[in-house]
């Protein structure tokens, strides 16, 4: 599914809107909680095989930012910071080009 696909557009969209906006504002964290949820769920439908993946990544600069953000020293800070920059993109790099350069 793709955004500008008419399944998303006329079914996907909606419910997320309707599912998010029937939460007060002031529940923050359970609106935060509909967007995860589907947007797994659209991340799921695109290729269900890397969903595994998303959840790894997710955790990972989860723990990165708790990391940073309960850190006194900034030092430790930046360190988080830096890590979950640098996992991310080297997690994105390699399943997005390790294929291209086996090939070559």
């Amino acid at each position: 599914m793709v955004f500008s696909s008419i399944s998303f557009l006329t079914f996907f969209l909606p419910c997320l809107l309707v599912c998010y906006f029937l939460i007060p504002s002031g529940f923050r964290g359970a609106r935060n909680s509909v967007l995860l949820i589907f947007s797994l769920i659209f991340y799921a439908c695109g290729g269900p095989k890397f969903l595994l993946l998303m959840l790894l990544s997710i955790a990972v600069n989860y723990v990165c930012g708790l990391v940073a953000s309960s850190a006194f020293s900034r030092n430790v800070r930046r360190a988080a910071m830096w890590a979950s920059v640098v996992i991310g993109i080297g997690l994105l790099g390699y399943f997005k080009y390790a294929g291209f350069f086996a090939e070559i």
